[in-house]
């Protein structure tokens, strides 16, 4: 990974990741054509430790309960192009149609419990600030797919 996150702060989030997947039985993977050398302003950089941080998250909860053969959470970034990008794909069961349009506003969780919704909410609400957004699309491991998009400055 090292080779892949110049951002010693994005770099050791994924590392704090991976370990987290190793230690809940989840494969992480991630793509071997990723790549990220841009340097963040200080604002972009916290958005994105924040839509990294609880999107991963989200991705160990979907994928937790299945059999450990199908927990699977992969991870694909590039800094080509005018944005930096970055895609957490999972095996989980995805998200309805249904819940599609709700599914970053404040308060609204398919997890039950008390104090959910805050996680994708937070996380749209830090990327449009720094310019940048998130937009859930159908994973390839089954599951959701988000992607965190984050202009270049």
């Amino acid at each position: 990974m090292t080779e892949k996150v110049s951002d010693p702060l994005i770099h050791a989030l994924l590392q704090g990741k991976f370990n987290q997947a190793n230690e809940l039985g989840i494969t992480m993977t991630i793509h071997p054509d990723s790549q990220l050398e841009y340097e963040f302003s200080e604002k972009k950089q916290d958005a994105i430790l924040t839509a990294l941080g609880n999107v991963i998250e989200n991705a160990f909860d979907a994928v937790k309960t299945k059999v450990e053969s199908e927990r699977k959470v992969s991870i694909f970034f590039t800094d080509l192009g005018d944005d930096c990008i970055f895609e957490i794909d999972d095996a989980g069961i995805g998200v309805p149609q249904e819940n599609m349009s709700r599914i970053f506003q404040q308060g609204f969780s398919t997890k039950r419990g008390f104090n959910r919704g805050t996680g994708l909410a937070l996380t749209k609400f830090v990327l449009n600030e720094a310019g940048g957004d998130i937009v859930l699309e159908e994973g390839e491991l089954g599951g959701a797919c988000f992607v965190i998009i984050i202009p270049k400055d």
